[in-house]
């Protein structure tokens, strides 16, 4: 409801700034280094904003809130997004000689995946623990330090 009440008044206050004994401060923006003031710990909007936000479904949002909201459903990467997601993220901590093993791994999660409710993350975390930085695989126990790495999110197992 906090953002909803900022969206609809167009403003809203830092209160460490409002207790500030500064009238003044700069703070940094997002993009490009640049430094906008806030007086009296006051923010408020020139324009409406554009916000992009992500849910994977564990709350639910008031329904005045979704009312304001352009809702996309984004898929599930297909076998082959998920092979370009790792490599985009772990390609500099694997080697070369893991690769055809991070394949059938990624095989395996993308048939979990099918049956179960699963996180991209998981599969990026389960491959850079096995094989990230040298690892090799892990041995004997990569079975089951995977089991544990891809657990169902759903299930009170999970936690």
């Amino acid at each position: 409801n906090d953002l909803l009440n900022i969206l609809e008044e167009g403003k809203f206050e830092i209160p460490e700034l409002v207790r500030s004994n500064e009238p003044s401060v700069e703070i940094r923006a997002y993009d490009e280094g640049l430094r906008w003031p806030v007086t009296s710990g006051k923010v408020e909007c020139r324009q409406f904003p554009f916000i992009a936000m992500t849910s994977n479904g564990e709350r639910e949002f008031p329904a005045p809130f979704l009312r304001r909201c352009i809702r996309i459903t984004v898929p599930e990467p297909t076998e082959a997004e998920l092979g370009t997601i790792v490599n985009s993220h772990l390609q500099e901590h694997l080697s070369a000689e893991d690769q055809s093993e991070v394949h059938v791994l990624i095989g395996e999660f993308f048939k979990q995946r099918k049956t179960e409710q699963l996180a991209t993350d998981q599969l990026l975390n389960a491959i850079f623990v096995v094989f990230g930085d040298g690892r090799a695989g892990l041995g004997p126990d990569r079975a089951e330090i995977l089991k544990l790495l891809l657990k169902q999110l759903t299930t009170p197992q999970a936690t």
